[in-house]
């Protein structure tokens, strides 16, 4: 549709200063340089891996930073062991700036959508179909222009947002996701 208006930048972090190079990770910043600039010819993901405390959220802070120079969208959410049972909740973190485009989704995703947030009761959270329509979500709000989902510590998101996160991811086009896991172990996406 024309004329839609999203903001640019859906989540910015506080305090944040433009983030200088990153010390003895030019490999690692190369690679994700090369992942934005691929954005606008299909779908991509990348999973940053690693033990606590060697700057996998660095990494993420700084794409987000340079999707953001670019006129790129970002979508986040960091998962927290406190949530890890709570099904969908680093999904609802995820999409909340864009839920109030919720209403342009054909009705039933969106009540399932509201079902898996419980915004609304009339439906239960079929996980195939609370992935499908959050995956409509997603392509809605990015329609407007690029967009980038990126999901920090997700090894400590809720199973459910996973799982909707790997449908998302694999099927993204165009657009890109990032993630951190503490170990390849912890990354439990069927």
């Amino acid at each position: 549709m024309a004329g839609r208006r999203y903001p640019r930048l859906v989540i910015v972090a506080t305090g944040a200063e433009p983030a200088a190079e990153l010390v003895g990770r030019s490999a690692e910043t190369g690679r994700i340089d090369a992942v934005l600039n691929r954005l606008g010819r299909g779908g991509d993901a990348l999973l940053i891996v690693g033990d606590p405390g060697i700057g996998k959220s660095a990494l993420l802070h700084r794409a987000r930073l340079r999707a953001d120079a670019a006129g790129i969208r970002s979508l986040v959410t960091v998962g927290v062991e406190s949530e890890a049972e709570l099904a969908y909740a680093g999904l609802h973190q995820l999409l909340q700036p864009i839920l109030g485009i919720r209403e342009m989704l054909p009705d039933r995703p969106r009540r399932v959508l509201e079902a898996a947030f419980c915004i609304g009761g009339d439906l239960e959270p079929d996980p195939f179909r609370a992935a499908l329509a959050a995956h409509q979500l997603v392509c809605e709000a990015a329609e407007s222009g690029p967009l980038i989902l990126i999901a920090d510590d997700a090894h400590w998101l809720d199973q459910s947002s996973l799982e909707v996160l790997a449908f998302i991811a694999r099927r993204l086009k165009p657009g890109l996701m990032f993630a951190t896991f503490r170990d390849k172990s912890a990354m439990q996406i069927p």
